[in-house]
């Protein structure tokens, strides 16, 4: 599954667990599209397949430089009192990302595309979303 994180990065992206589950579905074109891609930042951006098939990848670039480039308002969490978070409201400051920095992200969301295409292929679903799942717990099964 597709992720990044490099210690010299500003982006932290991955195919995010928002996605709908694939695990005994059917590798449908509506699933493909549901499949969200994350960008982990204060604040999160994050988009779908489908919608990156229907803008493009500059339609979608474009957003992220948009969103990116203002301020947003937002809670951060502050501390703990006993058992309930206390959040304070912030301000994230707009990133304002560089070409470099756009240009490294716009990788990383071709990988992700990447990714989708070949993990849909019928017979690479097929084997991770029903083989290895089921193979999985027969295993654990026949060892209790």
């Amino acid at each position: 599954m597709s992720y990044s994180r490099f210690g010299d990065s500003t982006w932290y992206t991955y195919w995010s667990a928002s996605s709908n589950d694939c695990q005994y579905r059917w590798p449908t074109k509506k699933l493909k599209n549901e499949q969200v891609f994350e960008i982990c930042d204060f604040p999160s951006f994050s988009f779908t397949y489908g919608k990156l098939q229907k803008v493009g990848i500059r339609g979608i670039m474009a957003k992220i430089s948009k969103f990116y480039s203002k301020p947003h308002t937002g809670q951060m969490f502050e501390r703990w009192d006993g058992k309930t978070a206390i959040y304070s409201d912030t301000t994230f400051e707009a990133k304002n990302p560089t070409e470099e920095e756009l240009n490294e992200l716009m990788e990383y969301i071709r990988k992700w595309e990447n990714d989708i295409n070949l993990h849909f292929a019928f017979w690479t679903f097929i084997r991770y979303e029903w083989w290895y799942p089921l193979r999985n717990k027969f295993i654990r099964n026949g060892r209790k």
